[in-house]
């Protein structure tokens, strides 16, 4: 992702209390090298088959919008290859993975 743009912005999540904070590119790239990566920041992950899944994370990085969208549903594989849901909350987030789950189980 680039990172030399006035719109985009970066967060990270407090590993204490939760809290989504604003950061820097630099801070942002290292805290999302961590190896806890995906423990922390992953919301949901469900397999529809073999070949299709959809993941919602945390990715912690907005393009500007306003509220953020840092997390991210997509669909790997089938019909729905690629398609993205980006979402301003956790709750907001739980919500797109379940929708994207029902609508590649109603393709199947």
């Amino acid at each position: 992702m680039p990172n030399n743009t006035e719109t985009e912005r970066y967060f990270v999540i407090e590993e204490l209390t939760g809290e989504i904070r604003e950061s820097d590119f630099k801070e942002w790239k290292l805290w999302m090298s961590r190896r806890e990566y995906i423990a922390d920041h992953r919301v949901d992950h469900t397999i529809i088959s073999e070949a299709v899944w959809v993941m919602t994370v945390f990715v912690g990085y907005s393009r500007g919008e306003k509220p953020p969208l840092y997390f991210w549903t997509q669909v790997f594989g089938g019909a729905l290859d690629e398609s993205l849901w980006m979402s301003a909350t956790r709750g907001e987030a739980k919500k797109a993975h379940w929708v994207a789950v029902d609508q590649c189980r109603e393709i199947l």
